[in-house]
């Protein structure tokens, strides 16, 4: 019997489904989690490091399963999580790992497994379940506002030059397009997926309910951002009250999509014949045909270019 497992998390896909079975393994044997990144420097990529650890709790509690997160910089994050692996008392170490991560030398996949003193538990890229063209829809999604909220979050996150407004009209744009495209597409989700398997599990509907409300949140709070947005342009003393904002709508986006991905995907992939998942792909794809001029590789393209140049150098 597992009592506390530590999951290493890391920004890549294959890692967030690994933390799901993960969760699934501590739940099983009543265990809790304790969520670490490790990096060798604070200045690569720390919103989607916060990404990564704030959906991965968020969907431990979700299910619950008591968990812990944290990010550590070290000269060596490898030996530094086995490090707090040992200093926090687990009993097993879940690991993911790449295609070929094993066979790389310097690796830290493989450095961990070598030099662990507990037992690790490796999931590799081939352990994800079976793709569902209807999740992968929704996840190709996500993947944009996650590419968005990151372009937001490192304009906040370095102050304009004292006394100069922002330039609004990016952001602004980048708003619409979410307002256009994204939320939409949660509502006929909200409509369609939600409501067939709140019919499937009564003991869902809680956590159903739950979500919408938060993605009510979300669009309450994106229009604010848009506010935010306008006075920050018409007053650098209002930046402070933008780069609050955005990081609120990120949070919340980001426990929203780690509370789907651990409790309500799952219970999808139980409940749900191939004749659900069709007649939900069907329903998500009439909701972005919809909007196809907008939602173009090229809009977004041209959203991210044009937020790009505000960057802070080195973004």
């Amino acid at each position: 019997m597992f009592r506390h497992l530590f999951v290493p998390v890391d920004p890549r896909d294959h890692d967030a489904k690994a933390t799901l079975q993960a969760i699934a393994l501590a739940r099983s044997h009543g265990a809790r989690i304790s969520f670490r990144h490790a990096q060798d420097s604070c200045t690569r990529g720390q919103s989607q490091v916060r990404e990564a650890l704030v959906r991965a709790d968020a969907a431990a509690r979700a299910q619950g399963v008591a968990s812990t997160f944290a990010s550590l910089v070290a000269e060596h994050p490898a030996r530094a999580l086995l490090a707090a692996a040992d200093q926090a008392g687990c009993d097993a170490i879940v690991l993911a790992h790449g295609t070929g991560d094993l066979a790389e030398p310097a690796s830290p996949a493989r450095d961990m497994l070598m030099h662990a003193r507990i037992p690790v538990l490796s999931i590799g890229a081939a352990c994800a379940p079976a793709p569902i063209a209807a999740i992968d829809l929704l996840h190709n999604a996500y993947s944009r506002l996650a590419t968005l909220l990151h372009a937001w979050l490192r304009l906040v996150e370095a102050p304009p030059v004292a006394g100069a407004p922002i330039v609004a009209a990016p952001m602004l744009a980048a708003v619409e397009y979410v307002h256009q495209t994204i939320h939409p597409l949660h509502r006929r989700k909200e409509a369609t997926l939600f409501r067939r398997l709140s019919q499937r599990s009564e003991a869902l509907r809680a956590e159903l309910d739950e979500l919408s409300r938060q993605h009510l949140r979300q669009e309450n709070l994106l229009d604010d951002l848009a506010v935010q947005v306008e006075q920050a342009a018409a007053s650098a003393s209002a930046f402070t009250a933008l780069a609050r904002v955005v990081e609120q709508y990120a949070r919340l986006v980001w426990e929203y999509r780690g509370r789907e991905e651990g409790v309500v995907l799952p219970a999808a992939r139980h409940y749900f014949t191939q004749a659900d998942w069709d007649a939900l792909h069907v329903a998500l794809t009439q909701a972005i045909d919809h909007r196809a001029g907008i939602r173009s590789d090229a809009t977004f393209a041209q959203l991210l270019a044009a937020l790009a140049p505000a960057a802070p150098p080195g973004a």
